[in-house]
């Protein structure tokens, strides 16, 4: 079970919707418990390239939220992302 504070889930509606048109990402860190549930504790926004159709983390990107987010034990909990239209395709 993932438990979202709703100031998490407005951030990340305010902070995607700044893309508009794009695709763009952001990740929800936070705890897991031993049962493998989790605690939202933050909305991290990497530095990204945002296009129509899909988006690019640099790998400098990631080991810069993993060293922002380490000290305090938070682990990636979950990546999310939009679609700048209703038309959704994942790639293959």
């Amino acid at each position: 079970m993932l438990w979202v504070p709703v100031q998490a889930v407005e951030r990340t509606i305010s902070v995607l919707r700044r893309y508009v048109r794009l695709e763009a990402a952001c990740f929800w860190y936070g705890l897991r418990d031993g049962k493998e549930n989790g605690v939202v504790k933050a909305v991290v926004v990497p530095l990204q390239a945002n296009r129509w159709g899909n988006y690019h983390i640099p790998s400098r990107s990631i080991s810069a939220m993993s060293a922002a987010t380490s000290p305090s034990g938070w682990v990636c909990l979950a990546q999310v992302h939009s679609h700048p239209s209703s038309f959704v395709e994942h790639s293959s």
